[in-house]
């Protein structure tokens, strides 16, 4: 297994903890998107930042942020989960709409199997996820026997992601994500850090960090 505090992960966690402070909330994912390279560039002057870059073909991937510093090309993809709530910060104003969380737990996994294969390809060296939320129920354990759709996209603290994952058959066809099913070659035990609290409201984050067929998360 990687070690922890690869390269790319102490890169992108320092960029998280400079951007709390400057940005709490955000409107948006494209809105963290921009924010988060932003804040590379400043505390990376060095680096060559893109946004939707293409990276493959067939299928096609743009990714949310590429990096390039010292050598290396790390990829980022992003996710932002909200749950409906509105603050003012510095005079700004947010008023964030809840999401479906369920699918963003897929879509989430869904761009961690789409880094394994660009690491593969060699469109990268290091791929990065970081899903944002202040949706308390994807970082907490599930607090029951419950069965749920998503149940093998679980993303909770210290939970472990690995091989194969399928969305629940017995649900309707039209309310299961494309194509249901995600297959992850490494293991990334799952651990949660505090992101910010606005208007009360705990923000926290989920990276995930991958290099070669090992894989990690802070």
């Amino acid at each position: 297994m990687m070690a922890a505090d690869s390269f790319a992960a102490c890169l992108l966690d320092a960029a998280m903890e400079s951007l709390a402070g400057k940005r709490p909330i955000f409107h948006s994912e494209a809105d963290f998107q921009h924010a988060l390279a932003w804040e590379l560039q400043l505390t990376n002057p060095a680096a060559v930042i893109r946004l939707e870059q293409r990276v493959a073909l067939e299928p096609s991937v743009e990714l949310d942020v590429m990096v390039g510093l010292e050598g290396r090309r790390i990829g980022i993809e992003l996710k932002y989960l909200r749950r409906g709530m509105k603050a003012e910060v510095a005079g700004e104003v947010f008023t964030l709409a809840t999401g479906a969380d369920d699918h963003g737990r897929y879509f989430a996994i869904a761009d961690l199997a789409r880094l394994e294969r660009l690491l593969v390809e060699g469109a990268v060296d290091s791929g990065v996820l970081i899903l944002l939320t202040n949706v308390a129920n994807l970082w907490e354990p599930p607090p029951g026997r419950r069965r749920t759709l998503y149940e093998e996209f679980r993303v909770h603290d210290g939970h472990i992601l690995r091989g194969k994952m399928t969305w629940g058959q017995w649900g309707a066809a039209g309310g299961r994500p494309t194509p249901g099913e995600i297959s992850l070659a490494g293991t990334y035990p799952l651990s949660w850090r505090d992101y910010s609290t606005v208007a009360g409201v705990t923000f926290r984050y989920l990276l995930v960090a991958i290099e070669g067929s090992a894989g990690s998360s802070r």
